[in-house]
């Protein structure tokens, strides 16, 4: 568990993820997301 915890955390501290004050965490949508939100 710890393991899992420190990765996390490292993928945050390289902006692969945001890290909420409520604890929460999102990541970044997906390429193929992306170019389907900006087609529309």
């Amino acid at each position: 568990m710890d393991a899992l915890a420190a990765y996390l955390h490292y993928l945050i501290q390289i902006g692969y993820g945001v890290e909420f004050q409520n604890g929460a965490l999102e990541l970044p949508p997906t390429k193929k997301e992306a170019q389907q939100q900006a087609q529309q």
